[in-house]
């Protein structure tokens, strides 16, 4: 009963410690979407309770049943042994306690060190007051209008039409160095002239996609890193 009510105790204060962080924690994370199921559903509540109930049950069933097994004459009169293999079980129980607890005090810290890297690292484009729009069907046919329409509103300042946003994925397009035999799939956006401008993106060097120039819809702008291995072959 003691351990049953210990791990229920220990599942409410979790519950109340959830409520006061759960909001802090999806503002560092920039995640105000996350959801927790048994605040919208309280019928989750249930086999929460009955696993808090478990988990305490069995934490004290070992306890309970390893001292009523003991002798009482046997243990008063000095007699009493505790036996290696009892003994190993219980430090093997005690060692991964232990080992458990390091591995998420070692799993927080580092949790902690990225969410400080993705905070302060510079991703070389600006992700405020940029909101991504999905088009389907007849609309991605008529971007052009759609973006006259959105410029046309005076609380939006620029807008661009992109295959995807940057950290949601690539279009793979296989590509090499004319003169040379290597080619290999490349992952790339796919967008227009005024992509640069939206994203606050800066070009370390050259120009970027200019739209009255038909010559750059068969055009690329590379990264650096690309530009140092195709420089690397050409050497």
């Amino acid at each position: 009963m003691e351990s049953t009510l210990t791990g229920l105790l220990a599942f409410l204060l979790s519950l109340a410690a959830l409520h006061v962080f759960w909001r802090p924690f999806c503002g560092l994370a920039g995640k105000p979407w996350l959801r927790v199921p048994y605040l919208e559903n309280p019928v989750w509540l249930i086999p929460l309770l009955v696993l808090a109930a478990v988990i305490g049950a069995m934490a004290g069933i070992y306890p309970s049943l390893f001292l009523s097994s003991f002798k009482p004459i046997s243990a008063l009169s000095g007699k009493f042994s505790r036996g290696r293999k009892r003994s190993g079980l219980r430090n093997g129980l005690v060692l991964v306690q232990f080992s458990l607890s390091i591995l998420l005090l070692a799993a927080t810290m580092i949790v902690h060190k990225q969410m400080v890297y993705i905070q302060t690292r510079n991703l070389g484009y600006s992700q405020e007051q940029v909101v991504v729009v999905k088009t389907y069907g007849e609309l991605s046919q008529k971007l052009s209008v759609l973006k006259d329409a959105l410029r046309s509103r005076p609380s939006i300042t620029s807008v661009s039409a992109s295959s995807s946003a940057p950290g949601t994925g690539f279009t793979n397009i296989g590509m090499g160095l004319e003169g040379t035999d290597s080619s290999a799939g490349r992952n790339m956006y796919i967008v227009d002239a005024d992509f640069l401008d939206v994203m606050k993106m800066e070009m370390a060097e050259g120009r970027f996609f200019d739209q009255h120039t038909p010559t750059d819809g068969q055009a690329v702008v590379i990264n650096q890193s690309l530009a140092a291995s195709w420089a690397g072959a050409i050497c």
